[in-house]
């Protein structure tokens, strides 16, 4: 692994209300209910203090906190897509994300299986079809439920990892990579 990259944003935006916020909490939860309960998670990583002209995969790796044990379902499909980046964790709520242009620019990931099961490790996905997406040294994610509605909440804790073309530039960046929390 070349560098683990921890989130400059991670929250989590609902429809109702659509001016609230929840960058001050330390888990994203997401909802596919209908109307003003559904949830939407919005992260963003900020690579401004490393070389990306090289980067050449990139791994979205999510701890998979909790769900609604109250619920039948045993699986339900996450989607990825890029979203445009720069908003601020302690003032991003649905009405500013969504009504800027860029939510939802472009489908990364569809249908990723999440299982019940789980509960308690990461999940790791594959997001390099997104390395073009990086604006100004920072890309953001929308994740979304879209179907089995009932299964939320889920609760994700989200990290990235990154690996560069050169190995040696692999050896010399694996530690200059590392971020703490």
């Amino acid at each position: 692994m070349d560098g683990v990259i921890d989130t400059n944003g991670d929250t989590y935006i609902q429809v109702s209300p659509s001016d609230g916020n929840h960058g001050n909490k330390d888990v994203i939860r997401i909802k596919n209910y209908e109307g003003e309960y559904k949830r939407i998670g919005v992260v963003q990583f900020d690579f401004k203090s490393m070389n990306i002209s090289d980067l050449t995969e990139m791994t979205l790796r999510l701890y998979f906190n909790k769900m609604d044990e109250k619920e039948t379902v045993t699986e339900t499909y996450l989607n990825i897509y890029t979203n445009t980046p720069g908003w601020v964790e302690n003032t991003a709520s649905y009405d500013s994300i969504t009504q800027a242009s860029g939510y939802k620019a472009e489908l990364i990931k569809e249908h990723v299986v999440i299982k019940g099961d789980q509960v308690g490790s990461y999940i790791t996905i594959d997001v390099s079809d997104a390395i073009d997406y990086i604006e100004d040294g920072k890309i953001s994610f929308i994740l979304d439920i879209e179907e089995n509605r009932r299964m939320m909440p889920m609760v994700l804790i989200p990290v990235l990892n990154s690996q560069v073309k050169n190995p040696e530039q692999k050896r010399h960046r694996s530690s200059s990579y590392q971020t703490s929390m």
